[in-house]
Protein backbone atom coordinates (compact mmCIF):
# COMPACT_ATOMS: atom_id res chain seq x y z
CA UNK A 1 0.00 0.00 0.00
CA UNK A 2 1.42 3.48 -0.98
CA UNK A 3 0.99 7.00 1.05
CA UNK A 4 0.55 9.65 -0.52
CA UNK A 5 1.58 13.45 -0.22
CA UNK A 6 -2.10 15.80 -1.80
CA UNK A 7 -2.36 19.33 -2.18
CA UNK A 8 -4.43 21.18 -4.23
CA UNK A 9 -4.07 24.82 -6.36
CA UNK A 10 -7.52 26.83 -7.04
CA UNK A 11 -9.01 30.06 -7.55
CA UNK A 12 -10.19 31.29 -4.78
CA UNK A 13 -10.82 30.29 -0.97
CA UNK A 14 -14.14 28.93 -1.00
CA UNK A 15 -15.64 25.66 -3.46
CA UNK A 16 -18.99 27.83 -3.76
CA UNK A 17 -17.47 30.05 -5.82
CA UNK A 18 -13.94 29.11 -6.97
CA UNK A 19 -12.33 25.80 -8.81
CA UNK A 20 -9.68 23.49 -8.55
CA UNK A 21 -6.90 24.28 -11.21
CA UNK A 22 -4.50 21.48 -9.89
CA UNK A 23 -4.58 18.37 -7.86
CA UNK A 24 -0.77 17.17 -7.09
CA UNK A 25 -0.54 13.35 -5.48
CA UNK A 26 2.92 12.38 -4.58
CA UNK A 27 3.00 8.45 -4.69
CA UNK A 28 5.87 6.86 -2.38
CA UNK A 29 5.36 2.94 -2.46
CA UNK A 30 8.63 1.85 -0.81
CA UNK A 31 11.27 3.07 -3.05
CA UNK A 32 8.91 3.66 -6.03
CA UNK A 33 7.46 7.32 -6.17
CA UNK A 34 5.53 8.76 -8.86
CA UNK A 35 3.61 12.11 -9.03
CA UNK A 36 0.29 13.06 -10.34
CA UNK A 37 -0.58 15.55 -11.73
CA UNK A 38 -4.31 16.96 -12.42
CA UNK A 39 -4.56 20.07 -14.09
CA UNK A 40 -8.04 21.72 -15.69
CA UNK A 41 -10.28 19.32 -16.92
CA UNK A 42 -8.11 16.56 -15.52
CA UNK A 43 -9.83 17.80 -12.09
CA UNK A 44 -11.84 15.42 -11.98
CA UNK A 45 -13.63 12.40 -9.59
CA UNK A 46 -12.56 9.16 -11.98
CA UNK A 47 -9.08 10.66 -12.38
CA UNK A 48 -8.65 11.37 -8.48
CA UNK A 49 -10.14 8.18 -7.50
CA UNK A 50 -7.78 7.00 -10.52
CA UNK A 51 -4.84 8.50 -9.06
CA UNK A 52 -5.45 7.49 -5.11
CA UNK A 53 -6.06 3.93 -5.92
CA UNK A 54 -3.55 1.29 -3.91
CA UNK A 55 -2.93 4.35 -1.29
CA UNK A 56 -3.43 3.40 2.62
CA UNK A 57 -2.40 6.98 3.82
CA UNK A 58 -2.95 10.46 2.40
CA UNK A 59 -0.73 13.33 4.04
CA UNK A 60 -1.38 16.89 3.66
CA UNK A 61 -0.50 19.99 5.46
CA UNK A 62 -3.74 21.78 6.54
CA UNK A 63 -5.60 19.49 4.46
CA UNK A 64 -8.35 19.31 7.04
CA UNK A 65 -9.56 22.52 6.84
CA UNK A 66 -8.77 23.42 2.93
CA UNK A 67 -7.52 20.50 0.63
CA UNK A 68 -10.46 18.27 1.84
CA UNK A 69 -13.68 19.97 1.95
CA UNK A 70 -12.28 22.01 -1.37
CA UNK A 71 -12.20 18.53 -2.99
CA UNK A 72 -15.38 17.25 -1.53
CA UNK A 73 -17.48 20.10 -2.37
CA UNK A 74 -17.15 19.84 -5.95
CA UNK A 75 -15.86 16.50 -7.00
CA UNK A 76 -18.42 15.28 -4.39
CA UNK A 77 -15.64 12.55 -3.11
CA UNK A 78 -14.95 12.20 0.99
CA UNK A 79 -10.90 10.84 1.09
CA UNK A 80 -11.15 10.29 4.32
CA UNK A 81 -14.02 8.28 3.80
CA UNK A 82 -11.60 6.66 1.54
CA UNK A 83 -8.35 6.52 3.04
CA UNK A 84 -6.44 7.51 6.24
CA UNK A 85 -5.92 10.98 5.88
CA UNK A 86 -2.09 12.22 8.11
CA UNK A 87 -1.87 15.98 8.58
CA UNK A 88 1.58 17.15 8.17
Amino acid sequence: MADAYLDIETTGLSWLDAEITVIGVYLVNGNDRKLVQLVDKEVNIDNLIKAVDGVHTIYTYNGSRFDLPFIHGPLGIDLESVVDHRIK
